[in-house]
């Protein structure tokens, strides 16, 4: 519908966004969640981005449910058939009643030579059977790896690539929000490949499988307070065939930008060992998703790390830039206090990557 050169799908409310010389209004019919209203007061320059927001916001209306999972299982080397454990934690975001999004971290456990663990992010493709109460999926993606290996130059090296993995799984929901879940993987790198077989637990955050129409798309933000300062402490382990540790310490200011997005900034000393003596500034950008009222929160993010490392055979002078992946879970406890675990990956290019896991609590205003 046209009304005085505007666009318009009826709608109950909607947040007015403006860019440039154009304003986006957008919300959500009050009925049943599923319909869009995008109301575009035109102009030139907005013409083309008003199709790629429509589209975004139709995708973005259809994920409905987010489900968490924890496995564990054997895992191969298909090269030395070596044998080993693997641990696996995943986010998945179903994308309708057929196709699904995940990010997950694998632990590929301890072969010879390689001490190796990833993120993997998938596209799934799943097919319910038996009433809905089994889910038969399968998905592929790239996998990016940081392997602790062997050197002929040093005691060892820290490798990065990007891999593939491809999984099948077989979901069995025990109730409304408890699923029990096998799963296969196999994965193509270039030094090793694996294989592995795991079994595990999971928890679906969203409605009932199929039981309740999508929740309404929302602009609002969360109830929570938009800044946070956190401390914490915990456990440095540096990626090395002898995982050296140390107590690592750090002081974080977290600000919420938008409904899912946040940033960070943090000073951080990993502590002190026999391979590190590094501390330094830390900036991140956070995708996060709330649950529970806004009590409980998980999130992914990923940034730099100006490192300052005071031990004697430090390269670049002991000052470095360093790349951080992390991911994050908080739980709020009080209107204007919560806890928060976050671990920390530090990816250097001089095979002195670490693991800086650590824990604190946050004051939120």
């Amino acid at each position: 519908m046209v009304k005085n050169g505007v666009d318009t799908i009826p709608s109950s409310r909607y947040s007015e966004v403006p860019c440039g010389n154009a304003i986006l209004m957008i919300g959500v019919y009050a009925g049943t969640g599923k319909e869009l209203e995008i109301v575009i007061k035109r102009s030139k320059l907005f013409d083309r981005a008003r199709t790629l927001v429509v589209v975004f916001l139709a995708v973005t209306n259809r994920v409905w449910a987010q489900e968490a999972y924890i496995l564990g299982g054997v895992i191969k080397n298909t090269g030395t058939h070596a044998n080993s454990s693997a641990l696996q934690l995943e986010c998945l975001e179903r994308l309708g009643d057929t196709f699904a999004l995940s990010i997950a971290y694998l632990n590929e456990g301890h072969f010879s030579d390689h001490h190796r663990d990833g993120v993997a992010g998938q596209l799934w493709v799943s097919r319910d059977v038996l009433d809905q109460r089994l889910s038969i999926s399968a998905g592929i993606g790239p996998y990016f790896y940081c392997d602790t290996t062997s050197d002929s130059t040093a005691d060892y090296m820290n490798d990065h690539g990007i891999g593939a993995m491809t999984s099948l799984a077989a979901t069995c929901s025990l109730g409304d929000r408890v699923l029990l879940q096998l799963r296969g993987n196999w994965i193509a790198a270039s030094e090793i490949n694996t294989v592995s077989l795991l079994v595990g637990v999971g928890y679906r955050f969203g409605p009932p499988y199929k039981t309740e129409p999508f929740p309404k798309l929302s602009l609002q933000e969360e109830t929570t307070p938009r800044n946070e300062i956190t401390v914490l402490a915990g456990r440095t382990i540096v990626n090395s065939f002898g995982s050296e540790r140390s107590v690592p310490l750090s002081i974080e200011y977290r600000r919420k930008l938008w409904r899912h997005i946040e940033g960070t900034v943090a000073g951080l000393y990993e502590g002190y060992n026999t391979k590190i003596n590094r501390y330094g500034p830390v900036t991140q950008l956070w995708m996060v998703k709330a649950f529970f009222n806004d009590r409980f929160a998980l999130g992914a993010g990923a940034g730099c790390y100006y490192a300052f490392d005071r031990k004697q055979d430090a390269p670049y002078d002991g000052t470095f830039f360093a790349g951080i992946i992390s991911v994050t879970a908080r739980y709020q406890f009080q209107p204007h206090w919560n806890v928060r675990i976050t671990l920390n990956r530090i990816l250097s290019d001089h095979n002195r990557d670490s693991d800086v896991l650590l824990g604190g609590i946050g004051y939120l205003f």
